[in-house]
């Protein structure tokens, strides 16, 4: 989940997350993942038809990605 982290944020922000930022992106993420488990109708709709046991974790990390690409540092670069 890490490196997972690591890399999407990355990408989005030109830095790599401080250890806080990793912990609640990492915390956000198994939030998610635990819920979509409880809701895979939920789930398969943000699947977006992948093989039925990874719609959890692609909706889990479509919740991380839009917490990520909604943070002040990429919607307002300088």
């Amino acid at each position: 989940v890490g490196q997972h982290i690591d890399y999407m944020f990355r990408r989005a922000v030109s830095r790599f997350p401080t250890s806080d930022e990793r912990r609640v992106l990492s915390d956000r993420y198994e939030s998610a993942r635990q819920a979509y488990q409880k809701d895979p109708e939920a789930a398969a709709q943000l699947g977006h038809g992948e093989k039925k046991n990874n719609n959890t974790r692609v909706a889990a990390w479509t919740v991380v990605a839009s917490v990520v690409l909604n943070l002040d540092e990429v919607v307002t670069r300088e």
